[in-house]
């Protein structure tokens, strides 16, 4: 039994995550600042440079970065 004001374990892990999603974003935004070519650590860092390379793209006009030869969605 949960007591009135505890959290769950879904939303302590939900919030886990976000917590180490947002860390994430801040060490490949910390590599990205120091001049050097960033190269993702972590799994989570990798996601964060997809993300952004993909917003990129987008707010450039390339269309969306997802998917890659035939299938495609910016090569049509």
């Amino acid at each position: 039994m949960l007591l009135p004001h505890s959290k769950s374990s879904l939303a302590m892990s939900t919030e886990l995550a976000m917590q180490q999603m947002a860390q994430a974003f801040d060490d490949l935004a910390a590599g990205c600042t120091s001049g050097v070519e960033v190269e993702p650590r972590r799994s989570g860092e990798e996601m964060a440079l997809h993300l952004a390379v993909a917003r990129a793209r987008t707010a450039a006009g390339d269309g969306p970065a997802w998917g890659c030869g035939r299938w495609s969605w910016a090569a049509r």
